[in-house]
């Protein structure tokens, strides 16, 4: 218990510094430091401070073992499926839930910078793909996605899912976008637990991004303007069975092929039984580990988040 214990901590302390790091740079905006490149130079400064820096140490304390079971691999094309029937669940169901817990009429074409705003007129489009798509895409996924999963992939691949999905919602520091925010942890997570690449997760986010970016304001100002409200829930219901139908029949597919090579389970989602060799019963020890590793990190991160949440106002 106490070796579960020490290693525990270096993991929540990396995680509070990441909570903590994205609400100092959400101060941070690039109002008063000029036009043209400072900005996406500043941006980019802010998510590599915010969630790169602190990752690429905490992996370097783990040791290059460590570094193993994080996913970063090139996919093959045949996974190009899940990524793109992925992307299209992520839109359409986050259509659906930003009518049930978001103002339409409050959309407006703005991206964020982890936790400032920045308006998207007479910009640098390639500068704002890659400085609000494609930079925080690869920065949020190396933290969720790989190193997280990494950790929590121990206790089996669905609590991994869940609670790493939970943990990028809170990171928003958003309210009435947390259900968007956690269903697109969930997709981002299932499409890394198929895919075995965090590769593909980044393709999803950062298209993702894209279409937050440049199509989502126009949807929710022009669109729903000249739509019946009841036909876009309508077609948005229908591209999310469509994509989800896609999405699982490509993962059977995949893990079709995993079984075919004789492959049992993607590499890193198999329980680490020797984290729990020392326990008197391996059920028991099991959750015990859970009690004393990860639910202390996921409550400080709530603490934190509902603490900024009451502050903000």
């Amino acid at each position: 218990m106490i070796e579960r214990l020490k290693r525990s901590i270096p993991a929540t302390v990396y995680l509070i510094f990441i909570f903590f790091a994205v609400i100092f740079t959400g101060f941070i905006t690039p109002d008063g430091i000029g036009k043209g490149e400072s900005v996406y130079l500043l941006i980019v400064t802010l998510e590599s401070v915010a969630f790169l820096l602190p990752s690429i140490i905490y992996c370097h304390t783990k040791g290059f073992d460590y570094t193993k079971g994080l996913e970063i691999k090139i996919p093959e094309l045949s996974k190009l499926p899940v990524v793109f029937s992925g992307l299209f669940a992520m839109i359409s169901l986050n259509v659906l839930l930003s009518l049930v817990f978001m103002n339409p009429e409050k959309q407006q074409e703005t991206g964020q910078i982890v936790g400032g705003e920045v308006q998207l007129e007479n910009v640098n489009v390639i500068g704002v793909i890659i400085a609000l798509a494609v930079i925080p895409a690869i920065c949020e996924e190396f933290v969720f996605r790989a190193v997280l999963m990494r950790d929590y992939n121990k206790y089996g691949a669905m609590f991994s899912i869940i609670c790493t999905s939970l943990m990028f919602a809170m990171i928003h520091y958003d309210i009435s976008g947390f259900p968007i925010y956690f269903t697109s942890g969930i997709f981002l997570a299932m499409t890394v637990y198929i895919t075995r690449s965090i590769v593909c997760s980044i393709l999803v986010h950062a298209m993702y991004n894209i279409y937050s970016l440049f199509f989502e304001g126009w949807f929710w100002s022009s669109v729903t303007q000249n739509v019946n409200l009841v036909m876009i829930i309508f077609i948005a219901v229908a591209v999310l069975l469509l994509s989800l139908l896609f999405f699982f029949s490509a993962a059977e597919k995949i893990f079709v092929d995993y079984a075919d090579v004789g492959i049992k389970a993607p590499e890193g989602y198999k329980k680490e039984k020797k984290d729990f060799e020392k326990a008197d019963n391996e059920d028991g020890g099991e959750k015990r580990a859970v009690v004393a590793e990860v639910l202390p990190q996921i409550g400080i991160c709530f603490l934190i988040f509902i603490v900024y949440i009451i502050v903000k106002g």
